[in-house]
């Protein structure tokens, strides 16, 4: 028993290490394993779960809330909110940058890359303002994806303002 879990760098429970043990054709219980385990204090390591955390400072800071929650729209091309989120494949983690119109409840538009820089909100802020056409007194910056970009994807959106 201690080597099927020491097999499993410590990361079978009693049940996996019992499915083990009958596949090498060993007799035991179920209730025997976790009987052993739990009195010699054997238990399997969890592993943590991916936690980002954003690093706001005065050189990124984190843009305003200008939602509020509110997030019953009227109209379409009024509110486009957007996010970053982090996907674990087998090949390394991938980024997804997405944006929504609130009006609509649609993708507005969205890009998937395998590192993060500027250009997956940018990019994907582009495409969205040349398919969509948003009137101008509506443009305003989405506030989660924004909150990591620096001065270069700001000085974009600002021009992008003006057009």
């Amino acid at each position: 028993m201690q080597e099927v879990f020491d097999q499993s760098n410590e990361s079978y429970g009693y049940r996996r290490v019992f499915k083990e043990l009958r596949r090498r054709d060993i007799a035991c219980y179920k209730n025997q394993i976790a009987h052993i385990m739990r009195v010699n204090e054997i238990a399997p390591k969890r592993k943590r779960k991916f936690k980002y955390s954003s690093n706001s400072s005065e050189d990124n800071p984190v843009a305003p809330n200008l939602l509020k929650r509110n997030f019953t729209v009227d109209k379409i091309n009024k509110v486009w909110v957007s996010d970053i989120t982090y996907l674990w494949t087998s090949e390394g983690w991938l980024h997804l940058s997405v944006i929504l119109d609130l009006g609509s409840r649609n993708v507005v538009s969205w890009r998937l890359q395998d590192s993060l820089g500027e250009e997956i909100v940018t990019d994907i802020l582009e495409r969205a303002i040349k398919e969509r056409k948003p009137e101008k007194k509506y443009r305003k910056m989405p506030t989660s994806s924004l909150k990591m970009l620096r001065s270069k994807s700001i000085s974009f959106l600002r021009a992008r303002k003006n057009t």
